[in-house]
């Protein structure tokens, strides 16, 4: 269906296809507007791949790097919805791809809980203990022991993708609203799609940070990799080229 030119943004957006030509719309003016800032996003997923790339002997780390290649095919996936200015979706997608970074952590940390999470459906008490031991909470404990810093960069990142969007929280809420009072009724609106604008901004910035702290993650899980690649240096020079300036967003603003 072809996409009528000289209808407004709302009037296009109500269709799925005219939703979709929109997003491209605003993929195309993220990358001209903040062209720094995507490119920094880019090589931090170019990073996270290429730490993939190695062997990984079966009773060693595999589910390790299982976990990790479902978190960056989750992280692409909310690059996607970040750079088309589609926002709702950014947070609950960056909260399931460090979760699968959590998962890895268990598993490398107590390796006899594997039959636990492969047993997660064959019972009721199964599915119950399954619950109990893979949590955010534990994984965040055990990271804590092993680096505090690390562990209090992911607790942030991990509390943040629920303050705006895991969970309908107010700010995952109220920052898609907006309301018109008209002359005999109040107009309610909810942005699916924010353009290039302030929202899309902030989107790129969690993007990045949490990006960042899952690439570190990581190089914890397959240090052997991260070793032979030299990747702990090259994130550490990678982190410090970091600023939520890059996508125009002061740091005094960015959690509203």
């Amino acid at each position: 269906m072809p996409i009528n030119k000289t209808m407004t943004d709302s009037e296009r957006g109500k269709d799925f296809l005219g939703f979709i030509c929109l997003s491209k719309e605003t993929f195309d003016e993220t990358f001209r507007r903040h062209e720094k800032g995507c490119q920094h996003l880019l090589k931090t997923d170019s990073l996270w791949a290429d730490l993939l790339q190695c062997q990984v002997p079966v009773k060693d780390k595999v589910m390790s790097s299982v976990f990790a290649i479902q978190g960056h095919s989750l992280f692409r996936a909310s690059l996607a919805n970040a750079f088309s200015g589609h926002v709702a979706p950014i947070y609950p997608l960056l909260r399931n791809a460090l979760e699968c970074c959590f998962y890895g952590i268990i598993i490398s940390e107590q390796p006899e809980l594997m039959d636990v999470w492969i047993d997660r459906h064959g019972s009721l008490s199964s599915f119950k203990k399954c619950r109990e031991k893979f949590t955010a909470s534990r994984a965040l404990k055990l990271l804590k022991k092993t680096d505090a810093n690390l562990g209090a960069f992911a607790q942030e990142a991990y509390d943040s993708t629920i303050d705006f969007g895991a969970h309908p929280n107010v700010k995952g809420v109220v920052n898609h609203i907006t309301v018109n009072e008209l002359e005999n009724y109040h107009q309610l609106q909810i942005t699916y799609l924010h353009g290039s604008g302030f929202e899309t901004s902030r989107g790129l910035v969690a993007c990045s940070e949490i990006g960042l702290c899952m690439l570190f993650i990581m190089i914890y899980l397959l240090p052997e990799r991260s070793s032979e690649i030299k990747m702990i240096e090259l994130a550490n020079e990678h982190f410090l080229d970091f600023s939520p300036e890059l996508f125009g967003v002061s740091s005094a603003i960015r959690d509203q």
